[in-house]
């Protein structure tokens, strides 16, 4: 399945603001957000390839919404030139081997498309997504945002080095992780084309907007896609942005939700006050599962042992200081 027009990552339905979709039509003026997306999928998935010839799908935020829906995602980071993908290529290759899996048609869409524009245009990138790994990626971001937490000085100079693309809040993720030293321990790119504009353009963009005034405050939720609700991004933005004080115990839970369907087959807590103590109850009040902090974490092995539901848990430390979240459980 390919959507083809013009695209623009990731976006609510903010009619007044109309950059980021994909497929206008421009005799109705309508187009479709992320959530129409992945609406539209769940009605016919599973869907082998899912591919978007059009500029600057390659999101980590597009990948995470369809995740459910198919195996492989192909996409830009960059904008795409007019021409779009060869098809007269991709397909007589498909045509000549039609058994083939997704994960082989998702490396020849990207490798004919990057030789279909040379020897030289400008900003020509293209990705081969395996979209099971999204949910384990997911909770590789969240790890790196445990190590780096409250170094916004160095953030920020990390930021301003990473290669972008032509929408400048776009960043590609694996750049800034590894100038930050805090490598990704989870890849899903199957395969990536990138020419010599953007050497550093690695896979996948992710919103990541350089000041406060850029951040889209209220758009930026789960209310319009899914990845700010299941990861710490929107949390580190927000930190970033605002150069928000770095306190003792100030902690990180992931995956959350936990979902082993997604790989997932522990919940950490991260950056817990010394000797502290983790307590998580059931919506009843019954305790379920007690936890020690050792060397500033905790780890809940296998919580699918419990029903799917939400679960409160309450940190306590030394001083008495309780600190109370929740916990989501999908099976």
């Amino acid at each position: 399945l390919v959507f083809w027009n013009h695209g623009g990552g990731w976006r609510s339905a903010t009619k007044e603001i109309r950059t980021k979709a994909i497929c206008w039509d421009y005799t109705s003026g309508d187009l479709l957000y992320m959530k129409e997306v992945s609406s539209a999928l769940a009605s016919v998935s599973p869907i082998d390839l899912i591919g978007f010839d059009a500029c600057l799908m390659a999101m980590t935020e597009v990948a995470y919404e369809i995740q459910d829906y198919g195996d492989v995602m192909v996409g830009s980071e960059e904008s795409e030139p007019g021409d779009g993908w060869p098809y007269h290529t991709i397909l007589a290759e498909l045509v000549g081997s039609p058994s083939m899996s997704a994960r082989s048609l998702g490396r020849i869409i990207v490798e004919e498309y990057g030789q279909s524009y040379l020897p030289y245009k400008k900003n020509i990138t293209q990705s081969a997504i395996d979209l099971k790994l999204m949910g384990s990626f997911t909770q590789s971001i969240d790890a790196m945002i445990a190590n780096i937490w409250g170094k916004w000085e160095e953030i920020e100079q990390k930021r301003n080095l990473t290669d972008s693309v032509s929408v400048s809040s776009y960043a590609d993720i694996f750049h800034f992780s590894q100038l930050m030293a805090a490598t990704l321990t989870v890849n899903p790119i199957i395969f990536n084309y990138h020419n010599s504009d953007h050497p550093n353009l690695q896979g996948l963009t992710i919103y990541f907007p350089e000041t406060d005034d850029d951040y889209e405050y209220g758009t930026y939720t789960a209310d319009n896609i899914s990845f700010p609700a299941y990861s710490q991004w929107d949390e580190f933005l927000k930190g970033f942005l605002t150069k928000a004080p770095v306190k003792e115990g100030r902690m990180i839970t992931y995956p959350n939700p936990y979902n082993p369907n997604k790989g997932h087959k522990k919940i950490i807590f991260k950056a817990l006050p010394k000797d502290s103590q983790v307590k998580i109850y059931n919506i009843a009040g019954e305790l379920v599962k007690e936890l020690i902090e050792k060397e500033r974490e905790a780890i809940w092995e296998h919580p699918e042992t419990l029903a799917s539901g939400v679960y409160i848990y309450f940190i306590q430390d030394p001083g008495g200081i309780r600190h109370i979240g929740k916990i989501g459980i999908v099976k």
